[in-house]
């Protein structure tokens, strides 16, 4: 399970929370080459917390797990690797 937040990907709210604060001070990431502007700055996180979303691995790309599963489009076995059957 992965928490994805605007560029940061983490396993929790905090660590995308951490991820932010890194960025935002430069402590972690490095320079951003050819990209002709200023620095972008990250947006605030949201008050609430961030939560995983499964892996939809059917279809390669990361989706709310709830809807993944209620909109019945994918395989037995894509389910259960994404985690979305017991």
């Amino acid at each position: 399970m992965s928490v994805l937040w605007w560029n940061f990907v983490g396993r929790t709210d905090e660590e995308n929370r951490t991820a932010r604060e890194q960025w935002m001070t430069g402590d972690r990431f490095g320079e951003v080459k050819g990209y002709d502007g200023d620095r972008l700055d990250a947006p605030e996180v949201p008050v609430t917390q961030l939560k995983a979303r499964g892996w939809c691995a059917e279809l390669g790309f990361l989706c709310r797990s709830d809807a993944a599963q209620s909109a019945g489009v994918f395989s037995e076995s894509a389910r259960a690797r994404a985690g979305l059957v017991s």
